[in-house]
């Protein structure tokens, strides 16, 4: 099982695999200028279907909050949009904004320039910020699989905070 970080957002979703790439699927381009809200879920929920040709654990950032309701309530729905997509068959776990931050940076306030030489100093390769989370959220996911690699007594107490959408089913 392959974990993918989703740093998810209306206009510039942030993706990951961990040990492999890590992309935006952006929707504030000029391309997509008067697109609406639908629109704009329904094509990065297929961008992120996309993504899924393997296994994944999709370790996704839980920001439901934005500057106002609108915007909280269409990342709401991107969030459930992209679920539904993922299906039934791919564990699905949300972390919190401090508890990403903690994990990868080790403060749960770090900024993002912070964020960003965070996880470039774990294999990540680029200077995006919404990239840098979800490689995050992918190392996350490395971790709750039982990968080692850049594993801390402290980021391995973060992991209790994740909550399961969709659990992981054993496999024998």
């Amino acid at each position: 099982m392959t974990p993918l970080g989703l740093d998810l957002s209306i206009r510039s979703t942030g993706w990951a695999i961990w040990g492999g790439a890590a992309g935006r699927i952006r929707t504030d381009l000029t391309a997509h200028a008067g697109w609406s809200d639908i629109r704009r879920r329904r094509h990065i929920a297929h961008e992120v279907a996309c993504l899924t040709s393997r296994p994944l654990l999709a370790v996704i950032e839980a920001s439901f909050a934005g500057p106002n309701r609108k915007t909280g309530e269409a990342l709401a729905m991107l969030h459930a949009v992209v679920l539904d997509r993922l299906g039934d068959t791919c564990p699905a776990a949300y972390v919190t904004t401090g508890t990403l931050k903690k994990h990868l940076a080790g403060r749960g306030d770090a900024d993002k320039q912070q964020m960003i030489a965070a996880a470039q100093t774990v294999g990540y390769p680029g200077r995006q910020n919404d990239e840098a989370d979800a490689w995050g959220l992918a190392l996350i996911g490395h971790h709750l699989l039982g990968g080692t690699d850049h594993l801390t007594p402290m980021r391995a107490a973060c992991l209790a905070a994740v909550r399961w959408e969709t659990p992981m089913v054993a496999t024998v």
